[in-house]
């Protein structure tokens, strides 16, 4: 049986390091991209939507819990595994990346580039593991019977981005078919950002 291969994005603002990553992961036969700092890490992600990110925190532009913030609300790259890759090892910033999505957290002087691809080899047969879908209730206050007060409560984000790359927009709607509030219907539909 042969090998899966997998989309990589090495996010690092230290070139040697990327470098040095890069060439591993592409003589392991995975497409592999680069970034320098954390906008273009966000930017690569979304475009490329990858199996694994290996992230910096410490970077220009964006640091690194910004761009697995950005990463994790975005439902075309929710589901990546995202290695944290740093010399921060204070308690604190790995509390703060693991709470912010991160499936691992490993600090650079305490790991050898051998040891750095186990884990991504770890991770990334973990992705071959089915995802379950959930059905969830959700508790709020009766008075937000607003669809756009609801679903800014909720923090949904108004765009999303459906595997083919286009744009799509959640809509949210009072169910009148109902008697009681607390109903509401949800689609998706197309968001033409010209038309807005």
């Amino acid at each position: 049986m042969s090998k899966r291969l997998y989309n990589v994005l090495i996010v690092e603002d230290e070139a040697t390091l990327r470098k040095v990553y890069q060439v591993k992961l592409e003589l392991a036969g995975h497409n592999v991209q680069t970034a320098s700092n954390g906008e273009e890490g966000v930017q690569k992600a979304f475009e490329m939507v990858p199996d694994l990110i290996l992230l910096d925190i410490r970077m220009p532009k964006m640091d690194g819990f910004e761009v697995l913030k950005r990463i994790r609300e975005n439902p075309s790259t929710t589901n990546a595994r995202v290695i944290v890759f740093s010399n921060l090892g204070q308690k604190d910033d790995v509390d703060k990346a693991l709470a912010l999505g991160a499936d691992d957290y490993l600090i650079k002087s305490s790991f050898t580039p051998a040891a750095i691809l186990e884990k991504i080899d770890a991770q990334l047969e973990d992705t071959q593991n089915p995802v379950v879908l959930e059905s969830y209730k959700l508790a709020f206050d009766p008075s937000a019977y607003d669809a756009t007060k609801l679903a800014r409560a909720f923090k949904f984000p108004t765009l999303f981005t459906n595997a083919a790359g286009k744009k799509m927009m959640l809509e949210l709607l009072p169910d009148l078919n109902h008697q009681e509030k607390g109903w509401f219907l949800a689609h998706f539909i197309d968001s033409d950002e010209d038309a807005r």
